[in-house]
C-alpha cells in the first residue's frame, strides 16, 4: 500500500511511503503547482512543468497528437468540441490530446498554450 501527499491536487506527490523501487515512483518536482508535474507539457514559462531536470524544452511534436506532425486547424477544431469539458480522469478522455495545463479541463488556459505554438511543425523547440 502507498501513501502519497498530494497538495497541489495534479495525482502526483513530492513524498510518498511506497513499496516500489525508487525507479517506478513518479514523484512531483513542484508540489506546489498543478501545472508541474511528471507527463505535463514544457511550455515556454522558465519552468521545468514536466520534471524532466529541463526547463522549457518542449517540442513542437509534443503537441501534436496525429501523423501529420503539425500544430494546426485539425488541433484546434478538437480543442473546440472540448472545451468545456472536465474529468477526474482526464488522461482517459477523448479530449486528453488538447488538455495541455493538467488542470483536468479544457479550458482557456489550453488555448493559450495552443495559441503559443500555434503553426508550430515537427520537432522544432517551441522556446527560443
Amino acid at each position: 500500500m502507498r501513501s502519497v501527499h498530494r497538495p497541489d491536487g495534479d495525482g502526483y506527490g513530492a513524498s510518498l511511503l511506497s513499496a516500489c523501487p525508487a525507479s517506478t515512483i513518479l514523484v512531483d518536482c513542484a508540489d506546489s503547482n498543478p501545472r508541474v508535474h511528471p507527463g505535463a507539457f514544457d511550455v515556454c514559462d522558465e519552468l521545468d512543468n514536466d520534471c524532466n531536470g529541463l526547463r522549457d524544452d518542449a517540442l513542437c511534436s509534443d503537441f501534436v497528437f496525429a501523423s501529420y506532425e503539425r500544430v494546426d486547424g485539425r488541433i484546434l477544431s478538437a480543442m473546440g468540441r472540448a472545451f468545456g469539458l472536465c474529468s477526474e480522469t482526464a488522461a482517459t478522455e477523448w479530449w486528453s490530446h488538447v488538455e495541455y495545463t493538467g488542470d483536468q479541463c479544457v479550458d482557456g488556459d489550453d488555448l493559450a498554450v495552443l495559441g503559443s505554438i500555434w503553426a508550430c511543425e515537427g520537432d522544432a523547440p517551441i522556446c527560443p
